[in-house]
């Protein structure tokens, strides 16, 4: 099965296991990352660990599959950031470098 294959599958198990509990998946992958841009738990379920366990099995999916994650993060998806910040680096993420997008 090839990589392009595997993601697919990963990612229609990851949306039909956690739809009913989000607002907003996107999560991507190119040649050699997976590209988290937004994952949104539905506000009334923040803080259920259904966040943490999405985050795990990407982190598993990527570390089986030889793959870096890549991670853009904003207050657009309903957190503060220093919130967001805390929460990503509690799987061990690093801020490498910060911009401002005006408006996204």
């Amino acid at each position: 099965m090839g990589t392009n294959s595997r993601f697919e599958e990963f990612y229609n198990t990851i949306q039909e296991t956690y739809s009913q509990f989000l607002d907003v998946l996107n999560v991507y992958q190119n040649f050699d990352s997976i590209i988290i841009v937004g994952i949104q738990v539905q506000s009334d379920l923040r803080g259920s660990g259904i966040g943490t366990k999405i985050m795990n099995e990407i982190v598993e999916f990527a570390d089986s599959n030889n793959k870096s994650i890549v991670l853009y993060t904003s207050e657009k998806w309903g957190s503060s950031l220093r919130s967001l910040i805390r929460f990503y680096e509690r799987f061990s993420f690093h801020i490498i470098q910060a911009i401002n997008l005006e408006g996204y």
